[in-house]
């Protein structure tokens, strides 16, 4: 289905189809179909993107994103008392005319699962590629927190 025209390159992602396993489908299977990996402050994986696919379930969702959770409000909170000028005003969205780091070291499992489904939302700018979870929550934010618009 490549209609841009390029001919596929080395570092493509391809994507395939297999067969449906028993697992809880949730959002982070999702992620991992898109082959996109999530790392923690310090660069720990925090899913396999491989396995994830055998054995997963609600509960291993729920844990999941509260270490997301606790992820970003640590970084949220370490570069609120070390480096305050990464602080910047959001200026759209739900959180707006809020900080940034502040949201962060607010952050609860509804905040992580919203900026998951924009991810799943829009997996093509995320594919294929690591990237710490605060990085990019944080990213989110400031650019005004877009969500998913559900019918």
């Amino acid at each position: 289905n490549n209609k841009t025209g390029s001919a596929i390159q080395k570092g493509d992602l391809l994507y395939t189809r297999m067969s449906k396993t028993n697992i809880y489908y949730g959002r982070l299977p999702k992620l991992a179909a898109h082959f996109i990996k999530l790392l923690n402050v310090y660069d720990e994986p925090l899913y396999d993107r491989y396995n994830i696919f055998l054995k997963w379930t609600h509960a291993d969702e729920t844990k999941l994103v509260d270490s997301l959770v606790s992820d970003i409000r640590f970084t949220g909170d370490h570069f609120l008392k070390n480096n305050p000028s990464m602080n910047v005003l959001i200026k759209t969205g739900d959180y707006k005319d809020k900080m940034v780091l502040q949201v962060m070291t607010e952050c609860r499992p509804a905040d992580v699962e919203s900026f998951l489904d924009y991810i799943n939302a829009r997996p093509r700018n995320y594919a294929g590629n690591e990237w710490k979870i605060s990085e990019i929550f944080a990213t989110w934010l400031a650019e005004g927190a877009p969500k998913v618009i559900r019918e």
